[in-house]
């Protein structure tokens, strides 16, 4: 028996198949299409799924046929978690946030966690040593920052970072490189910045990074972080287990 956890961003759509805690597979598209969500569960006997969707704010366009075909959990505010909630606007908090935290519990125990999601958006997530789901902040990512430099200013063009850098660019040397090190500098500075007040004020701090973009910071960052690119899924798997039990 197999579940399916169904991550609908801002930007992408991934679909990935559990069997268990195992990883099985994922694919990853710009939208969610039927056609493509039966092409990856093809050959799998699938009976769960979990959808986490900060896209569609009405009439999602998958849950009429989820909901005939399988036992289905649609992240909300109201769904049972393994973790405490106290977040004080509970719908208005992207589920993505609260998966990062479950996923990061089932490796480190008996620790405080921080999260850190490089997408679209930087989310900071913080759970405590309670298992309480306290919070964090939410600030512009890559794209999205190199999109505002170019749309609210006259002159300066849309630049594209098509690859990770081992090393920071300090000095650029014309105005594309400026504008890359100006965006992965200030960001890799606002992460430090970040994980050093947490440890100011939590001992017994870890820190985790993950998001689509993660690689992009992952070897510029002074503080010692732990990668999970995929932790997001495998947080949604874990709630998704949990409402099964």
């Amino acid at each position: 028996m197999y579940n399916v956890v169904i991550d609908i961003g801002n930007t992408l759509v991934k679909i990935a198949v559990f069997k268990g805690d195992e990883f099985i597979l994922m694919q990853i598209s710009d939208d969610w299409d039927e056609k493509h969500f039966n092409v990856t569960t093809k050959g799998y006997f699938v009976k769960n799924v979990i959808v986490s969707d900060v896209r569609y704010a009405e009439n999602p366009p998958y849950k009429k046929y989820l909901k005939e075909n399988y036992f289905c959990v649609f992240a909300d505010e109201h769904t049972d978690l393994p973790i405490d909630n106290i977040y004080k606007s509970k719908s208005t908090l992207g589920f993505d946030r609260l998966a990062t935290c479950v996923g990061a519990r089932n490796y480190y125990t008996n620790t405080n966690i921080l999260t850190i999601s490089i997408g679209t958006c930087i989310t900071y997530n913080f759970l405590n040593d309670k298992n309480e789901f306290v919070g964090g902040a939410i600030s512009p990512g890559i794209h999205m920052r190199l999109k505002a430099l170019h749309e609210y200013t006259g002159r300066l063009p849309l630049v594209k970072i098509e690859k990770s850098f081992d090393e920071l660019l300090l000095i650029g040397d014309d105005t594309e490189s400026s504008i890359i090190s100006g965006v992965l500098t200030g960001m890799s500075a606002e992460v430090d910045g970040f994980i050093d007040k947490y440890k100011e004020n939590y001992d017994n701090l870890t820190v985790v990074l993950t998001g689509g973009d993660w690689s992009f910071l992952a070897y510029s960052l002074k503080n010692k972080i732990f990668a999970h690119p995929n932790l997001v899924l495998f947080g949604l798997n874990s709630i998704l287990q949990h409402n099964v039990k």
